[in-house]
């Protein structure tokens, strides 16, 4: 069992390339060859692994392959901690009774899931790979570039993983913000396999709000646990316009203005949230340079704040959005509350 704990960040697909050199040349590293990957998951069709709060898929490269199961674990910002178990297979046929028999609950019947299974999506990238020395820790930072597949549908893929190969969780959080300095990163709070599910529309596309949080209260009162509440808040506003975005996608006229309306009220929740935390963290000492930085973002803030809601369509929304998250300065600020929260 190998107990997993990555920070996954989301890039511009534009700045992969830039990534790429930056990492070739970071002192301290080894570039390890570049890889294709394909991995297929299984679930059965009532979705019995999924319910379980666990992955499987099989991986293949090389005329290699491995089997992969990771059990129920936690997410806080866009940092992933779950254990991880991984086997060495001949084919790409899935076996759920190689693995250790005490990963499963009790009354769980592993040959009937076995005999259920199923793929259900596939996520096919390109990975290159470097393991890195950073202060006191061993970290192998994964930029993957690809698509997650269900049926005829596509998403892309392009982010960046820092895996805790061993020292301190701080030290991933530290080189984190260090690549913000040189391209836009978001913290990406859903695994590959959560959108492959979501792609695949065998789970119900949610919204995780319902209405907006008064972060006054938890900014009077400052502390991890406050913060990571703030960071979740702020995740799932962008979670909540990616989502109803989709929706609106298949929307039959009459479910149309009140998806139109919803997807305009978290779209003002994101905007102030992120002028309350702007403004907060600016009188928090050890964040106070990095928000005196943050003026474009600030200007850009006004812009959007001043703007008639009721006369943006869920396209300008959408694009305003994805100008806002790729700001320098929008990543930096995540990164400083999930600092604060751990």
């Amino acid at each position: 069992m190998h107990q997993e704990i990555e920070l996954k960040l989301f890039i511009p697909t534009q700045v992969k390339h830039l990534l790429i050199e930056l990492f070739n040349d970071w002192p301290n590293s080894i570039t390890e060859p570049q890889q294709y990957l394909t991995n297929y998951y299984y679930d059965t069709p009532s979705l019995s692994l999924a319910k379980l709060d666990c992955g499987f898929r099989v991986r293949a490269w090389n005329n290699q392959f491995e089997q992969t199961i990771k059990t129920a674990g936690n997410v806080s910002g866009g940092l992933h901690t779950r254990p991880e178990f991984n086997v060495a297979i001949k084919d790409n046929h899935p076996n759920l009774l190689l693995f250790p028999h005490n990963i499963w609950p009790s009354d769980c019947d592993v040959s009937q899931l076995n005999r259920n299974l199923l793929c259900l999506f596939e996520t096919n990238f390109k990975r290159s790979t470097w393991r890195v020395t950073f202060n006191n820790s061993i970290i192998e930072v994964a930029l993957d570039y690809g698509e997650v597949i269900a049926h005829e549908q596509h998403e892309p893929i392009c982010e960046l993983e820092l895996e805790l190969v061993s020292g301190q969780v701080a030290d991933i959080i530290e080189l984190a913000c260090k690549i913000s300095q040189h391209c836009p990163i978001k913290l990406g709070l859903h695994s590959k396999a959560v959108r492959g599910y979501l792609l695949s529309q065998k789970v119900p596309i949610k919204r995780y709000l319902s209405q907006a949080m008064n972060l006054n209260n938890l900014m009077a009162q400052p502390c991890a646990s406050h913060y990571a509440q703030i960071l979740r808040y702020w995740q799932h506003i962008e979670l909540d316009l990616l989502q109803i975005h989709q929706l609106l996608a298949n929307a039959t006229q009459s479910q149309q203005s009140q998806l139109a309306n919803e997807l305009g009220l978290r779209w003002q929740w994101l905007l102030k949230c992120l002028n309350e935390i702007q403004q907060h963290l600016s009188s928090v000492k050890s964040c106070s340079t990095v928000v005196s930085k943050g003026l474009l973002l600030s200007e850009q803030l006004k812009s959007y704040l001043s703007q008639d809601i009721t006369a943006l369509t869920a396209d300008n929304i959408q694009a305003h959005y994805q100008q806002l998250w790729q700001q320098p300065y929008y990543g930096k600020l995540q990164l400083q509350l999930l600092s604060l929260s751990h």
